[in-house]
């Protein structure tokens, strides 16, 4: 499977960029993104950085959303088989799991 969107790191800066277009969705100096899923279609891409954000892509948010979603770094994400929803998990400092719509951004629990 491929995504359509790539995580990479280089000179400490951790990004995420579109392989169809070529362009940089986000690129992150402090809160390195350290967990990243996609969709088996490659459509979806969720990410969970240091400081406890979500950065979501999805058809319908092409430029992406971000979220504070948790109180410290995030310890994993994942997309459900579908696509429809993403979820993030806290680490130590948080230990919630979050549910999010991938239609509308919108946390679902």
């Amino acid at each position: 499977m491929l995504c359509k969107r790539i995580c990479h790191q280089f000179q400490q800066r951790t990004g995420v960029a579109d392989t169809t277009s070529g362009k940089q969705l986000i690129l992150s100096t402090q809160t390195g993104l350290d967990q990243l899923d996609c969709s088996r279609t490659g459509e979806v891409v969720v990410a969970g950085d240091r400081s406890g954000g979500v950065h979501l892509w999805t058809p319908d948010h092409p430029e992406g959303l971000q979220f504070k979603a948790h109180q410290g770094p995030v310890a994993a994400v994942a997309v459900s088989p579908n696509g429809n929803l993403a979820a993030s998990a806290g680490g130590q400092q948080d230990v919630q799991i979050k549910l999010w719509d991938t239609t509308t951004g919108k946390q679902v629990r």
